[in-house]
């Protein structure tokens, strides 16, 4: 079976007269009615020619004033009794009549196709158009086909929607808080605060399933929240201008994959509280209050990233007896430079802190190295602050100049990534790529999800 392809555009499209998925122009009509098993929409009251429509799979049919379901796919159809037949685990509510209808065209809104959010019963492709005016959504962005139509999903994370600008990366603004939610994947948007901005969260799990891609994330209270048994893949985003970009809290353990990101201009760059279990690697921490906020338990491994220019800690840990938190954090391989306090910070007045911090390099941070941390493994420390040891740091290239190389080799960023090959440095960072000036680097089109979680 093919699967659909759902078009919205906010400047040519329509809420009225499209599915989004079918012939275009689209077909359209007043007075369609469903059968008492709600898998046959009868359309004869309107009479339209049926001839381009596609039964396998591929189209969409959109019933307006459901109550539940409003998007179907098409898998059967008879152009004489003008009827068409759904997927059989996606019917209509039974028995409606006299409801508008549309086959193909495009959809114009976001809040004019909520229920489009929801009715997906595998990978269905919904893709926003650029057009260069924001796409507005004034509630909660509810993306779970779990929800309201009583559909379900494949269990494979491949076989779940997607949400994906085209054309240029459309902006969508938020205009509440705790906003995306469900199991979905989005990739290639520009997702953006309410105004004013950082309030509520961008995305938020709770018992969810999310694979956000290539996003630039800003203006809201938390980029990212897991909660209650959530597990979120976060892969080669930006997120700025939050007061949390990374965020855990919860009673359940949620599980969590960060990986070429560049997250800056954020309070916290990630903050970790309760029984998470989340990877970051090969990321960027630049500019934020402290690039990492440890406290409470869990479990946080950090590696093969770049924590630079954090006005206070590069990394700080408040833990304390309590919770005794804290001792399953690992840091490998990482770089933290140019911060305005300690490298790496634990609060002096509270309890255990017990890390494993291997091959971790230090330079150039104001009140020193580290604080109340001991049992290092291979620590790399530069033998002179005052040189510069990234190629450009003032215009965003952090790849190490000869002197960086010399002193801390693959540590941070690294010269070549498992999966990767011909990357000579580190890859582009972020859906803003850095387009670094020495080396190239590069993600060389292999996603890097399937790189870290091998998939």
């Amino acid at each position: 079976m093919a699967w659909p392809v759902v078009r919205l555009n906010n400047q040519t499209g329509s809420d009225t007269q499209a599915s989004g998925a079918g012939p275009d122009p689209a077909i359209f009509g007043s007075s369609a009615s469903t059968s008492s098993d709600g898998l046959t929409v009868d359309l004869s009251a309107d009479n339209p020619d049926l001839t381009n429509v596609a039964t396998d799979g591929s189209h969409v049919i959109w019933v307006s004033g459901t109550g539940g379901r409003e998007y179907a796919q098409i898998v059967g159809k008879d152009n004489a009794a003008k009827t068409i037949t759904v997927h059989s685990q996606t019917p209509f509510p039974a028995n409606l009549s006299g409801k508008t209808w549309a086959i193909g065209g495009k959809r114009a809104t976001i809040d004019g196709s909520l229920q489009l959010f929801k009715d997906p019963y595998g990978p269905w492709r919904i893709e926003l158009e650029y057009t260069g005016i924001e796409y507005e959504h004034s509630a909660d962005w509810q993306l779970d086909s779990t929800s309201g139509s009583g559909s379900g999903l494949e269990p494979d994370r491949h076989e779940w929607p997607v949400i994906i600008g085209v054309g240029g990366r459309p902006v969508v603004r938020a205009a509440s808080g705790n906003w995306i939610k469900g199991r979905i994947r989005l990739e290639n948007l520009e997702l953006v605060g309410p105004v004013p901005g950082r309030i509520g969260r961008c995305f938020y799990g709770y018992w969810d399933d999310i694979w956000v891609k290539n996003c630039v994330i800003h203006g809201f209270q938390t980029g990212v929240q897991w909660e209650r048994s959530t597990k979120i893949i976060v892969e080669q985003c930006e997120i700025y201008d939050c007061d949390y970009a990374l965020y855990t809290q919860s009673n359940d353990t949620v599980f969590g994959l960060v990986f070429g990101c560049h997250i800056r201009d954020c309070t916290y760059g990630f903050s970790g509280a309760n029984h998470n279990v989340v990877t970051i690697a090969g990321c960027i921490f630049r500019g934020c209050t402290n690039g990492l906020f440890i406290n409470k338990s869990g479990s946080i491994h950090v590696i093969d990233s770049l924590i630079v220019e954090s006005t206070n800690d590069g990394v700080f840990a408040d833990v304390n007896e309590y919770w005794r938190g804290a001792d399953r954090v690992l840091l490998k391989n990482v770089l933290i430079a140019h911060c305005g306090g300690y490298g790496i910070n634990r609060n002096s007045s509270e309890g255990l802190f017990n890390p494993i911090i291997e091959k971790v390099g230090f330079h150039a941070n104001t009140a020193g190295a580290t604080n109340g941390v001991v049992n290092m493994i291979d620590p790399v420390y530069s033998p002179d602050s005052s040189k510069e040891i990234f190629v450009d740091r003032a215009n965003g290239d952090y790849s190490l100049n000869d002197f960086g190389k010399q002193v801390f080799g693959d540590i941070g960023i690294p010269q070549t990534w498992p999966g990767l090959p011909n990357t000579t440095s580190y890859p582009d960072i972020g859906a803003v790529e850095s387009q670094a000036g020495s080396g190239g680097g590069g993600a060389s089109g292999v996603p890097l999800a399937r790189v870290f979680a091998g998939m």
